[in-house]
């Protein structure tokens, strides 16, 4: 694609393949909010605006500099092998739920420095208790970007041919405001712990890596179980295959407490896909709208 072609690039099409989720409630008609941890961006083809760095530009290259930090020759070899006219069209019909998931992408670069950041939100903010926490970050399960995000490793489903598990993606999530992101390749892999899928005597799946892990607290969670995070309520195929006839508690998101129906018969969609998999399906609700609400309930 020549250069004026990428510049025509939307930008809500670049924030959404970045993992970027509309603030549906400050976004309008005119303009689309996002969270990010570099701040507040704001969209309005062909512009866009940084209110967090007071940066700005216009067009696709120039959001695409902003975004990875990187040159306009960088930009462009980027957008041009992500944003063909082809891949673009095929691209807008893959979205689900204003998550793309990224093939390839590489891996947040972790700081050390700002696990404390990390251990801070998750024990203080979201009531996870302290000892698993630990044992997350000592197992390499969770780490710290610069910017002080949290980082859930996904992992292979079952171990390769050498008997390791290959990380292929992450969900991040913001520790000071409302980011979140997932890379990587979905049907290679997710955030999960317990027995490995195949080895798993039951299957439990929840949204997101905070609710299966407030999950598994809430429920003093077995180590002959399968827990995993969909980063979202998409399913992999890959998944699909694994989970055929085994034992599954679907712990998503409890549907009475959404708003959006689109989100509401998304969630009540993923419930049939997954009994036509298995004859063994449970679902179980949490109180409140998620299993980490009802976390914090119980904590106090």
């Amino acid at each position: 694609m020549k250069i004026d072609g990428l510049r025509k690039v939307g930008l809500n099409e670049i924030m959404i393949s970045f993992g970027y989720e509309r603030d549906g409630k400050q976004s309008d008609l005119r303009r689309s909010i996002y969270h990010t941890d570099m701040g507040k961006i704001s969209i309005m083809d062909p512009k866009f605006y940084n209110f967090s760095s007071g940066n700005g530009g216009g067009g696709a290259i120039d959001l695409a500099m902003h975004l990875k930090n990187c040159s306009f020759i960088e930009a462009c070899k980027f957008l041009n092998n992500n944003y063909t006219e082809k891949t673009t069209t095929t691209r807008k019909k893959t979205i689900s739920n204003n998550i793309y998931h990224i093939p390839n992408m590489l891996m947040p670069e972790r700081n050390d420095s700002k696990i404390n950041i990390v251990f801070d939100y998750l024990v203080n903010n979201r009531k996870i208790p302290s000892n698993f926490v630990n044992s997350l970050i000592l197992h390499n399960a969770i780490y710290a970007n610069k910017y002080g995000s949290v980082v859930f490793r996904h992992c292979s489903f079952v171990p390769e041919l050498d008997g390791e598990y290959r990380v292929n993606g992450a969900t991040i999530r913001g520790t000071y405001n409302k980011f979140k992101q997932t890379i990587g390749n979905k049907d290679e892999g997710l955030f999960w712990f317990g027995k490995n899928v195949k080895d798993a005597k039951k299957v439990i799946l929840a949204e997101s890596p905070i609710d299966i892990i407030s999950y598994f607290c809430l429920k003093s969670g077995s180590s002959d179980n399968c827990y995993i995070s969909l980063s979202g309520v998409s399913f992999p195929s890959r998944l699909k295959e694994l989970l055929r006839l085994k034992n599954i508690i679907l712990a998503l998101d409890n549907p009475d407490f959404e708003k959006n129906m689109t989100a509401k018969t998304t969630n009540l969609k993923l419930e049939k896909e997954i009994k036509e998999i298995s004859k063994f399906v449970k679902r179980e609700l949490p109180c409140n709208k998620d299993w980490n609400d009802d976390l914090i309930y119980k904590m106090g």
